[in-house]
């Protein structure tokens, strides 16, 4: 992947992807390049990676406010697709800089593969819903067997309810099919809906003369946390994390970071 003054390569290790960005990462770049790595951690639809990994060691970085990119990054993957994000760094000075952001730092891209070790064990389900009104039907329907089948049936009525703003929107504002993701993972439960518009989600207050709030607003008054994310396809994904009752999630350990 290019862009305007980034070249990224990439590879996948025992189910990681690895990113090789090569140019300059300052204030013109940084947008593209914070997207690009949210575009490498979300994966293809039906393909979460286990955990992304990114080689700094070709990336120039006169800017000291640019390095915060990395910890923006993994607060934004934590929740959804929750993937950790792993730096690479050489030079020890490079690591020394690195360090503290919230995201380990590595001295090979073999050393950070083997610290993402066996991750979290995590349940599943997806369905491809067409562009049709009985789609948020079948949405509901679907999400409501899966939460059942999980054991988590007091999720249910919040994850319709995201389920059902995220289809209708899709429904509204696109053409194309929607991919409906549910997963569960220690105690976190992630709604994402998956289509080809690149246009980000949009939530839209109420406002005066009787215009319906957006279903964004339910999402935001209900889930965690929620996001729009931009996708490898061309498209983009809006998800949302629900914590489950009662239930308090921990942190896998990806391993410890190089000194």
């Amino acid at each position: 992947m290019r862009t305007s003054d980034l070249r990224f390569g990439v590879d996948r290790r025992r189910g990681v992807v690895v990113a090789h960005p090569v140019g300059v990462l300052d204030a013109t770049t940084y947008p593209e390049f914070r997207d690009t790595l949210l575009r490498y951690a979300a994966g293809r639809p039906g393909a979460l990676p286990e955990a992304l990994v990114v080689d700094v060691e070709r990336l120039r970085m006169p800017s000291e406010a640019a390095l915060t990119v990395f910890s923006l990054v993994s607060m934004r993957v934590a929740d959804w697709p929750g993937v950790p994000v792993l730096l690479v760094a050489r030079d020890e000075c490079a690591r020394a800089s690195l360090a503290g952001r919230f995201t380990p730092v590595h001295s090979s891209v073999e050393a950070a593969v083997a610290a993402v070790g066996s991750p979290p064990r995590r349940s599943r389900a997806s369905l491809e819903l067409p562009p049709s009104p009985l789609s948020t039907r079948r949405a509901r329907y679907f999400v409501r067997k899966t939460c059942e089948r999980w054991h988590v049936a007091d999720m249910v009525i919040d994850a319709m309810t995201v389920a059902t703003a995220f289809v209708e929107n899709a429904l509204i504002h696109t053409d194309s099919m929607a991919l409906l993701r549910v997963q569960l993972r220690q105690g976190l439960l992630t709604v994402a809906v998956s289509d080809d518009d690149p246009r980000p989600a949009v939530m839209r207050e109420r406002l005066m003369g009787g215009v319906p709030p957006s279903g964004l607003l339910l999402v935001s008054a209900t889930a965690r946390s929620w996001a729009c994310t931009p996708s490898l396809t061309g498209g983009k994904t809006v998800w949302a994390a629900l914590r489950a009752p009662g239930i308090i999630a921990t942190t896998a350990p990806y391993g410890t970071a190089d000194a």
